[in-house]
């Protein structure tokens, strides 16, 4: 999106064409970076006044604006420094947005364990005050106590199970993302920056 904002904006693309920047702001915290990088750029993008003939076909080259001073992001590469060995950008972001993907589901996984667990130690602290308090040692109130303690427990252990097998997911496809970003990808920086 960022070369396709950059194209549109100093003159690479048509040039009789406006651009607008939508921008999806997330108040995620795995997608802070991608926020922030979003902003900055149309931060610069605001600042940068470039003149009506800019967008003229004949001077696609004002100027009001100095291409040089513009930044790619990390992993943008310009024509002639694609090599065949980079690991693709495109598969780069598909296995990053499956990676935040996967860290929302055990984020909110492990919230609602959270969650549960906490309704269930406020159940079991009850139960357990129930029990003690009974002066008549009932039988029945005992195995309804123990049947109880069991299903709980059970649930405990399958909550836990749950999550560990989500984390171990996470993990293992975690460390083979960061497997495949360690195939060099260059940083494209112009100017005097």
């Amino acid at each position: 999106m960022t070369e396709r904002l950059v194209a549109n904006y100093f003159g690479y693309a048509c040039c009789t064409v406006r651009t607008v920047m939508i921008a999806a702001v997330s108040p995620c915290a795995s997608s802070s970076d991608h926020t922030l990088n979003t902003l900055r750029y149309a931060d610069r993008v605001k600042e940068k006044h470039v003149s009506a003939d800019a967008f003229n076909e004949g001077n696609a080259e004002s100027d009001a604006v100095d291409v040089d001073d513009v930044q790619f992001e990390e992993g943008k590469r310009s024509g002639d420094d694609i090599h065949e060995n980079d690991y693709p950008e495109e598969a780069r972001q598909g296995v990053v947005q499956t990676l935040y993907e996967e860290q929302e589901t055990l984020l909110n996984t492990h919230m609602t364990a959270i969650q549960e667990n906490a309704e269930l130690l406020t159940e079991e602290g009850a139960m357990l005050a129930d029990i003690q308090n009974d002066a008549s040692g009932d039988a029945a109130n005992t195995e309804q106590y123990i049947s109880r303690l069991e299903e709980i427990l059970a649930q405990k252990a399958q909550t836990i199970s749950t999550l560990r097998r989500q984390l171990a997911t996470f993990r293992q496809h975690l460390e083979g993302e960061d497997q495949a970003v360690q195939t060099p990808s260059r940083k494209v920086v112009r100017g005097g920056h």
